[in-house]
């Protein structure tokens, strides 16, 4: 090809050669219109030109050595000269100096190391940018802790990516408006791409949304993943795995529209610095500044990532143990739960069994990759607070697992069994609760007490309270997260949690104990009703099953108590304060 292959305007196959024709042939694959024939003319040699610039080669018009490479394989003539690169190393104030004598101007440097046991260190160090800057080099973010597999890929997992990538890059401070490269570090089919890594895509771009889009999302990948993923809008510029020339993904597939960059070529610089070099298009020219500027307020990131991952978490237990009857989010109730909430503790029968190998098996995947349980967040009636309180997980968690194990009833005035593993049984628990408070100095009627106490913060000294303002809002949420996850689910079980939690409610407009009388009860007589019967205080009595788990948590509380230690009219008092406090939340 060197010898006979070159050749300029006007050039003609002579004899029995056919080097014209197959050029011809290699620009119409790469879809740039030539006749096919077996000369080379001027305007044959106006589109080499566009195609030279296109893929940043010499711009000579001619058939050379390298315009044929980048005509044929992925990544064209590994020798050419690139301007920008990547590594998963520290960049020293010496392999910075380094890189720049060899012509680089832009590095492609990791976000984060991957949440996994002893994970390959290749996250961007403290300091490092400005050592990177001060080499006058720029930077662009790569984000790939995960991604060599099909599996790798889902919704969820992307928005878990994006969201972490988010904040990788906010505390890194990478500038505004900076494009992420989020990898597909293997070779998937055309099917793979629409089932899998779509979906990741659209998670990734959900997550950036929710955060602000104070960044934008870029792909790494074959140049057929790259375009497609930009095709669906998803991707402002591509990062191309140009090197992997035996990807099926790089086979018959062009450059993607809009390349950034193009790996093409690994070797090892010096001792300690592997590179991947990489022709630069000029789309990206990275980012050369921090910009530290306070992130924007999100009181519940760190409950959102953790529950993402243990939604992930979940579906891949269900998948390898193959209970396809088990369901993630109640695999994730389960574990959030469970540590208040133990089946030794009378759980067993009012919300069902803790699948043990979940509990224990994501235990010890939780210690493994170094994170920390999430047992807390700041409700939306906290959020602004210079002193939040924080609302504790496992009540909320307990609550909706009931439900989605056990069904929920709709504008119901009834109470059901199940239901004391919710609101009934907080609102059992008053009668505990004020016989504490009697036995620690307190005078009032119980009448006097349901209403100083249930749904509100009051406690302390002699006043008991087993059924706060934080119980309330929980039993409330945790019936409409059910129910929506139910009916009308989220693309992710997280991202109903947080949406409820962070709104007081099913959205700003419907408030939590709106959506929850209306859909629960039907109205607050109905919520009365159903209060009273649970105390046995109207003429229908609730179901055996529920007067059987109503003895059992009665007796499990401190003090124990019972229903007969009560009138019915102290029992219908507390009814009512129930309702009358539902009423004015509403």
């Amino acid at each position: 090809m060197r010898d006979y292959g070159t050749f300029n305007e006007g050039a003609q196959d002579p004899g029995g050669s056919h080097w014209v024709r197959l050029f011809h042939g290699a620009l119409i694959f790469n879809r740039y219109q030539v006749p096919f024939d077996s000369t080379f003319s001027a305007s044959d040699s106006a589109v080499v030109e566009s195609f030279q610039d296109f893929c940043k080669l010499d711009v000579n018009g001619n058939a050379d050595y390298r315009t044929w490479c980048s005509l044929l394989v992925s990544n064209g003539d590994p020798t050419r000269l690139g301007t920008a690169c990547d590594t998963r190393v520290q960049i020293t104030p010496t392999f910075g100096s380094i890189l720049s004598n060899l012509g680089y101007e832009t590095v492609g440097r990791y976000l984060t190391n991957a949440r996994v046991a002893s994970p390959l260190e290749k996250e961007i160090k403290p300091g490092e940018l400005n050592t990177i800057f001060n080499a006058g080099l720029s930077v662009f973010p790569i984000y790939q802790e995960v991604g060599s597999s099909v599996g790798n890929f889902s919704y969820t997992a992307g928005l878990e990516a994006g969201y972490r990538a988010d904040r990788a890059a906010r505390q890194h401070g990478v500038p505004a408006g900076t494009t992420i490269y989020f990898a597909v570090d293997f070779d998937p089919t055309d099917d793979q791409i629409t089932s899998a890594v779509l979906p990741h895509m659209r998670g990734v771009d959900a997550a950036l949304t929710r955060r602000g889009d104070r960044y934008r999302a870029g792909i790494y990948g074959t140049r057929n993943v790259c375009q497609t993923v930009t095709d669906a809008g998803l991707a402002k510029y591509s990062f191309v795995a140009g090197m992997s020339t035996g990807f099926s993904g790089n086979l018959g597939y062009t450059l993607p529209t809009n390349w950034a960059f193009d790996q093409i070529y690994e070797y090892t610089v010096t001792t300690g610095l592997p590179l991947d070099k990489n022709i630069k298009s000029g789309r990206d020219a990275g980012f050369s500044t921090v910009d530290l500027s306070p992130s924007i307020p999100d009181a519940n990131a760190n409950l959102f990532e953790y529950l993402l991952w243990l939604e992930l978490r979940a579906a891949k237990y269900i998948q390898e143990s193959g209970r396809d009857y088990l369901n993630p989010a109640e695999l994730v109730c389960q574990f959030m739960r469970e540590p208040e909430y133990k089946d030794a503790a009378g759980w067993f029968e009012l919300v069902g069994p803790l699948d043990s190998t979940w509990i224990s098996e994501t235990k010890s995947a939780l210690a493994s990759v170094g994170m920390s349980h999430v047992d807390t967040y700041v409700d939306a009636t906290e959020q602004g607070s210079s002193t939040p309180r924080t609302f504790a997980c496992p009540h909320l968690f307990v609550a909706i697992e009931s439900y989605l194990r056990r069904g929920y009833p709709v504008q119901s005035d009834h109470v059901t069994a199940d239901e004391v593993a919710t609101w009934a049984g907080d609102l059992l628990s008053v009668l505990n609760a004020y016989k504490g408070s009697v036995n620690s100095g307190y005078t009032g009627s119980v009448g006097d007490y349901a209403s100083e106490t249930i749904g509100t913060w009051n406690s302390g000294g002699s006043l008991w309270n087993y059924f706060s303002f934080e119980d309330l809002c929980q039993d409330a949420d945790a019936y409409n997260i059910a129910r929506a996850h139910v009916e009308a689910p989220r693309p992710t079980f997280a991202e109903l949690v947080i949406e409820n939690i962070n709104s007081g409610g099913p959205s700003m407009s419907r408030t939590r104990f709106a959506a929850f009388v209306e859909d629960r009860f039907g109205t607050v007589a109905n919520l009365s009703y159903a209060a009273r019967q649970a105390l046995d205080a109207v003429a229908i009595p609730p179901s055996p099953n529920f007067v059987l788990r109503r003895a059992l948590l009665l007796s499990k509380l401190d003090p124990p108590t019972q229903i007969g230690d009560y009138t019915r009219a102290e029992c219908e008092a507390i009814g009512y304060a129930l309702a009358n406090r539902v009423q004015n939340l509403a």
